[in-house]
Parts: C-alpha cells; structure tokens; sequence
C-alpha cells in the first residue's frame, strides 16, 4: 500500500467533519479506513440498502449510532448535511464525522453553507510520483525559498510514468491493454453512478465524445462555443457536461492568473484531465508516438503532479496559468496566499531556446516573482537569469532537502 502524504492533514484535524474529496478509484476509502477504522463505524453509500435506510431519517439515523463514523461516497444524500449539522451544533467532538465524496459536494445544491465551520475539505488526487517512490518532493519549497540545487537528473521511464498516470490499480498494470480495459470500465461506473446521479440532463451518451474531445485539447484554452459546434451539443448543456465532470474530479480546468501587472490577460481557464492514464485511455494510443500531442500531454502530467503536491502541502497554494492577449504565456503559476509567486514552463525536448523563457524573465518586474523554471528532458541543472532555472523534469518528484 502507497503511502498518502495527505495522511498527516487528515490525522491532525480537530475539526468535527472531515471530508475527503476525490475523483473514484484514487484510494480515499482505503485511506480513511486505514486510519479511523479502529475508532470509527464504516458505512457506505453505495450499498443500496444503508442508502435507503438513511434517507428515510437522516437525522434520527446519525442520532442513534453510538459511535463516530466514517460515510462514504456521501454525496448520495445530500440531506445528511443538514442532519450532521445539527448533531455536530448539539455537540462539537473532533473527527466525529469522516464523509469522503466522488464529487465536489460543495457544489451540490443546499450543501454549501450547511457545514461553514465545522467541517474542513481535502481533496485526494491519484498517487503522485512522490507518493509511487515514497519520498515527499521539496519541488514547490525549493522554488519559493529560491534554493533550486543539484547536478544531474537522469530520466529513463517519463514516458512509462505518463502512461500509467496515478490512479493506483493503473500504476499497478503491466500493459496498456489492462489499463484501457480498467478505465472503460470505470468511466462507465462514473456515468451511471455519480454523473447520472447528479444530472437530470438526458443524452448522458454524449460525455464519452465530450472526454474525447477534450483529450486531444489539453494544455489549450477553453473555447465553449468552438466545443460545442465540433460536438453539435447545444452551448448551455456542454456548459452543464463541463459542469458534471468537474464536480466529478475528470475535468481539471486550470484558471488564468489575473493579478493587473499593465498587461491584458486571458480570462479563460485552461483544459486539463486529471490523469495522464485516462487521457491515453481516451485516445486509444501511446501519446508519446505524436510529439505534438505528447508536449500537451505532457503539460497535463505536470500539472497533475502540482495539484497533487499542492493538496498536501504546509501552506495554502492555488494553481494558474498566465497567458496575455498578445501571446505571452506561462504554463503553470503558483501562488502563495501572501502573493509571492513562482512560473513553471513545461518543455518536453531535452533542448530549449530564449524564446522558451522570455516570458518567466519578464515576469521577473513582479514584485513578488520569486523564482521560474523551465522543466525540460535533459539532465543538468542551468541557471539561465537571476532566479531562472532549466531544470529536468524528474525534480519535480524527486527533489530533496
């Protein structure tokens, strides 16, 4: 078993609910049992007949149970909030509620406010590639503490990390063919459990070609209307598509950084997938034989992997991109709550030239700019400016103190 850095967060909260989000099939059942089986009752909601019972009288059922529990996939009733609410305002215990979600409850009608408070959220991604060679990275630190350090990074197996992503029964098959059996399957169970569950939209059909679209588009700017002609689906039921599969953990879209440095920004989010796996599942092929379509790919794996490190971070992080009007970009900004910032450019040939790192030492006039890089396929460390660094695309996992 995989050992999840967000562990530690889950042990320290003394809040009373704990919610555990995440797209299904990342390990967050297995990660809540692992450490509140000892203490906590486990119920899930999946099994038609405890969702029954429970939504006959969530509140007298969570009443009766005499002792904490752990609900999950507890999206499926909604109306247990309320019901938690009320039990948790009568009497405030630590970790007294563990809820884990395949979708964003947050989002979910009435939920929202219902647990202001009293409940704190985290989201568990697919393994990282720390977690996979169980050694926390120092990537994000060592980029804002501006300690960027070491020699060579050798990078034998990128593209078999892309292509086993991080979903942990992925990383665990030996062959594509295991994989693409494994995520048809799975998207399959998402359709008909969570997306069905959440919409009321007809034509549910529809989503598989959404997916396949947005494959081929990661790392592009959302463009609705553009998606919606290619697809023939009227623009407000993409939009609510979209929607789903965001609440559903699939659909990642990375939104633009905004912050008025004199320049006209880009106000679209970004595409992304949450896992490199499922993207080459999608597809049917090997990314890694279509260089033009493996840099984006690429770019999605990267970004995987910041979101993943962000979620168990020791400071609040939030993920951008930048890109202006004029055509000036930046992959991946990270921010700091204080304001500081870091640029992250993603290149997938072991060489790169100026014009790769043009706009991260233009983004140096920021007063809070505290470092960039270029991660690139070669194996040396380069310093290029003041704070400016190539860097091999295995720091990002295996940088240490």
């Amino acid at each position: 078993m995989y050992t999840r850095f967000i562990e530690d967060h889950l042990k320290k909260t003394t809040m009373p609910v704990v919610l555990l989000n995440g797209a299904r099939q990342v390990g967050k059942s297995t990660l809540v049992r692992k450490i509140f089986s000892n203490t906590h009752r486990y119920l899930t909601l999946d099994d038609p007949q405890m969702l029954s019972i429970i939504q006959k009288d969530p509140l007298n059922f969570i009443r009766l149970s005499k002792e904490p529990l752990i609900i999950d996939e507890v999206q499926r009733c909604p109306d247990l909030f309320l019901a938690i609410k009320m039990l948790v305002d009568d009497k405030r215990i630590p970790q007294q509620f563990i809820l884990t979600g395949s979708v964003n409850v947050l989002r979910l009608k009435d939920v929202k406010d219902s647990l202001a408070g009293r409940m704190i959220i985290y989201t568990l991604w697919p393994l990282s590639q720390d977690e996979i060679l169980g050694q926390p990275s120092c990537f994000l630190d060592h980029l804002f503490n501006q300690s960027i350090s070491g020699r060579s990074f050798y990078i034998s197996d990128l593209n078999e990390r892309v292509q086993k992503g991080g979903y942990p029964l992925s990383v665990l098959y030996d062959t594509p063919q295991e994989r693409q059996q494994w995520f048809q399957s799975y998207l399959e169970q998402i359709l008909s459990k969570d997306i069905r569950d959440l919409s009321n939209i007809e034509g549910l059909k529809d989503i598989p070609n959404i997916l396949n679209l947005l494959a081929t588009r990661v790392g592009g700017l959302l463009n609705v209307t553009d998606l919606s002609r290619s697809l023939g689906v009227p623009h407000t039921t993409l939009k609510r598509y979209l929607s789903l599969l965001d609440m559903a953990y699939l659909f990642c879209p990375v939104p633009p950084w905004f912050q008025n440095i004199g320049k006209r920004l880009s106000k679209s989010d970004k595409v992304f997938l949450n896992d490199t796996a499922l993207i080459e599942s999608i597809l049917h092929r090997d990314t890694s034989s279509d260089p033009n379509l493996f840099d984006h790919v690429l770019e999605n794996f990267v970004m995987n992997e910041l979101s993943k490190q962000i979620s168990y971070h020791h400071t609040p992080l939030r993920l951008f991109h930048y890109r202006t009007l004029s055509g000036q970009e930046i992959d991946f900004i990270v921010e700091k709550s204080n304001g500081d910032i870091v640029g992250i450019e993603v290149k997938a040939a072991s060489r790169f030239s100026h014009k790769d790192i043009t706009s991260l030492i233009s983004m140096k006039q920021h007063p809070q700019f505290k470092a960039g890089v270029i991660l690139y396929r070669g194996t040396e460390i380069l310093p290029i400016d003041e704070h400016i660094y190539a860097v091999p695309l295995s720091y990002l996992w295996t940088a240490q103190n």
